[in-house]
């Protein structure tokens, strides 16, 4: 895969003192790290989008299951009445 370059400007100081402590802890470079951080990022927005689909999957299934069984529960109440002969047309 190509590698592409991130200029990032208007970085508080604090902030990159603090990138640059997170990097140390890590044992990584300030580079490294915020290379690992932002890809962590894009990853982790990607999984979410596809929490996102599955969720509204999930509903939809949901939906017809519970539509499924309304229909099941009534086909089987008509089968028990005709078990009996209670049900005329």
């Amino acid at each position: 895969m190509k590698k592409s370059y991130i200029t990032v400007r208007g970085l508080e100081d604090e902030v990159i003192v603090k990138l640059a402590r997170l990097a140390r802890e890590a044992k990584l470079s300030r580079e490294a790290f915020i290379r690992q951080l932002l890809t962590r990022t894009a990853e982790t927005k990607g999984m979410m989008e596809q929490r996102f689909l599955y969720e509204e999957l999930v509903q939809s299934c949901l939906k017809v299951i519970e539509e499924n069984t309304v229909i099941t529960q009534l086909l089987i109440e008509e089968v028990k009445e005709l078990k009996h002969g209670k049900l005329t047309n």
